[in-house]
């Protein structure tokens, strides 16, 4: 069997096995505030109302409006699709490590990476957060698409490349704050290489991290002018970051 083949047999292996690893939990429409305020949020959305000035939250903007364009397509209060469409996530997620783990040291490291993912998405914590739709599974597959592509592009380091791995890590920030320690993570990585590589492979290297920042800055930007334009701005900032600083992280 070709790496290739041996690729598509773990990505269909990871899907189906989270799959049936989490079925017998599907079906609660609810487990824990973190998911229900964010569902309250993304009808909140696809009412008209603001985030932030319309509804608290001390976390990034994303997740309820992703969730939002689940409830377009799939029916308003529809849990189920919800959950669906988060196993199918984790499934993706969980295959985009071993992919990495393949590309670090070939099928064996992949397949052992699976399997590890697998087991800690829903046997090593509660069943109440692995089930949840919290933001923190929207950061872990945001960073793991962006590790993927990042682990991907370096050998050519083009500069596109760059400016896509920064988009999906704005992601994982814009779902929650900490997606920026995953980026900073890039960074450092890519420093060491470039610190290490001839100067023309340096250029490159450092061109593709210059437009890695620009991507990750981006929907934070384009996210940013949203609620300066609809009247949110300070709203934003408190909820998002200064209550996150001042309060909940002191306490």
């Amino acid at each position: 069997m070709s790496a290739r083949q041996s690729l598509v047999v773990l990505l269909l292996l990871c899907i189906v096995g989270v799959g049936l690893s989490r079925a017998p939990w599907l079906g609660q429409e609810v487990w824990n505030l973190d998911e229900g305020s964010t569902f309250t949020m993304a009808h909140q959305v696809m009412d008209g109302d603001v985030l932030y000035r319309d509804a608290a939250d001390n976390r990034s903007p994303l997740v309820p409006y992703l969730k939002a364009a689940v409830f377009t397509v799939f029916g308003k209060w529809n849990a189920d699709a919800v959950h669906l469409a988060l196993t199918l996530m984790i499934g993706l997620t969980v295959f985009g490590l071993g992919w990495i783990g393949y590309r670090l040291g070939g099928m064996k490291l992949a397949w052992s990476t699976a399997v590890a993912a697998w087991f800690l998405q829903i046997y090593w914590i509660d069943v109440g957060d692995a089930m949840s739709a919290n933001t923190e599974w929207f950061v872990i597959a945001f960073s793991t698409a962006a590790f993927a592509l990042f682990i991907a592009s370096l050998d050519s380091a083009r500069a596109h490349r760059g400016l896509l791995v920064g988009l999906l890590f704005g992601g994982a920030m814009l779902c929650k704050q900490p997606g920026l320690l995953d980026m900073l993570v890039a960074g450092i990585l890519l420093g060491l290489l470039a610190w290490r590589s001839s100067p023309a492979r340096r250029i490159n290297l450092l061109r593709f991290g210059a437009m890695m920042i620009i991507g990750t800055l981006t929907p934070l930007a384009l996210f940013s002018l949203h609620y300066a334009l609809a009247g949110a701005w300070d709203d934003y900032i408190y909820s998002a970051f200064t209550f996150n600083t001042e309060v909940y992280i002191p306490e």
